[in-house]
């Protein structure tokens, strides 16, 4: 019903004017808002993509560094754990062993362990945020400024380490059957070095 003021006749009640302005009004805002998100998505479709570009190109250095896998010297275990294509699974990483000493040469004689994990968001998502609000900034700086919840523990202290080693020495992991019908779509990925 197109209906103008200059149309309306005195046999039409007040409800059926006011309905047909109001269902105009309504169809305007509406042509208005879906024009103003079509001229965004534009944008923002590669804002996104770019965004996901330069984290997944920055995301293996960010996580070598922040967990890394290897150390200079010490004697441990090292474990690192995360998710491909699912960046809502915060990522985490321990290493339990012997460290270097600090005070001259060869290792600490008690044990000890470093935990890491990402803290409410992954490394992925806080990276991929960081970068969208500093688009100038770095990978090495805004890698500098993600959050992880961090303990560093020795058996002094937390004396559990030494029965999770032991515990450790005595674990025999099983491999999956390279040959199996499951498929498993996007596992965590586990490093153990």
């Amino acid at each position: 019903m197109n209906l103008a003021l200059r149309d309306v006749s005195p046999a039409m009640t007040p409800q059926v004017v006011f309905g047909a302005i109001i269902s105009r009004m309504i169809r305007r805002i509406l042509l208005i808002t879906l024009t103003v998100i079509s001229l965004d998505t534009a944008t923002l479709l590669s804002q996104t993509e770019a965004e996901w570009e330069w984290t997944n190109k920055h995301f293996g250095q960010a996580l070598d560094t922040l967990m890394p896998l290897q150390r200079v010297a010490g004697l441990y275990v090292v474990c690192r754990a995360h998710r491909d294509l699912r960046t809502d699974v915060p990522e985490y990483w321990f290493l339990i062993g012997r460290d270097q000493n600090e005070k001259g040469y060869g290792l600490h004689t008690y044990l000890s362990a470093h935990v890491r994990a990402a803290e409410t968001l992954s490394i992925y998502d806080q990276l991929r945020s960081m970068r969208r609000s500093n688009e100038q900034g770095d990978a090495v700086s805004i890698t500098q400024k993600i959050k992880l919840q961090t303990w560093d523990l020795t058996e002094t202290n937390c004396p559990a380490i030494k029965d999770e080693v032991e515990k450790l020495e005595e674990l025999h992991p099983k491999l999956p059957k390279l040959t199996a019908d499951t498929i498993v779509l996007h596992p965590m990925n586990w490093v153990f070095r």
